[in-house]
């Protein structure tokens, strides 16, 4: 009969080295990734881990570094940390638990990010209303095409009109692109609940677009 020892060898290393590992890294927890859009790809410490929305565990003792990547939107890089819980305020503190990571939880539990369109433009040009025109109409192309959801495309185009209007200077009384937002809001409620289709949407946003133009 073959001996068992070096079985039981090979399984007592192997929880040795489990647990120097959760001693340095501290045991699991089970953490949550979310992101809007769906989708994106997830690198936690540059190693591919899935695409959002995701649960993993992740050691608790130490930072980890979230990338998230989706075609179409800028990367975002957010962290998650280990912080002090609860349990590290009891006056009596054990020291495996301590050396496991027991005392900290990962922050934040669930992590929200929400990715910026590559449309959402660095700077106004010299006209703001055709610039913003050009980047929305971008947008609608991209619904047209079926490579964004009207979701996405009613996220995009909010992005592209907050961003304009951050960088507008005109006098409080009257603020054009907040006028302006209100009716593509209106357009893209429309859109949403089926009421109109994606070619009307683009004509009625022309329609908007055209008319502020002339106004300025």
């Amino acid at each position: 009969m073959k001996s068992r020892f070096p079985l039981v060898i090979a399984f007592v290393t192997v929880l040795l080295l489990s647990g120097c590992e959760h001693m340095r890294s501290g045991v699991p927890q089970e953490v949550i990734i979310l992101s809007f859009p769906n989708e994106a790809s997830v690198y936690i410490n540059g190693e591919a881990a899935g695409i959002t929305p995701m649960t993993v565990a992740l050691p608790r003792k130490v930072n980890h570094e979230i990338c998230l990547e989706k075609y179409g939107y800028n990367p975002a890089v957010k962290y998650f940390t280990p912080v002090p819980n609860e349990q590290s305020q009891n006056f009596i503190r054990f020291g495996l638990k301590a050396d496991l990571g027991y005392y900290v939880d990962l922050e934040p539990g669930t992590m929200k990010a929400k990715m910026k369109s590559e449309l959402v433009p660095n700077s106004t040009g010299a006209d703001p209303f055709e610039k913003m025109a050009v980047q929305a109409l971008k947008a609608d192309a991209q619904l047209e095409a079926g490579e964004i959801t009207p979701m996405e495309h009613k996220y995009i185009i909010e992005e592209i009109v907050a961003f304009f209007e951050s960088q507008y200077e005109g006098p409080k009384t009257y603020d054009p692109l907040a006028e302006m937002a209100a009716q593509v809001a209106r357009i893209d409620a429309q859109l949403e609940a089926g009421l109109i289709t994606a070619q009307q949407y683009r004509v009625e946003i022309e329609k908007i677009v055209s008319f502020f133009e002339s106004q300025m």
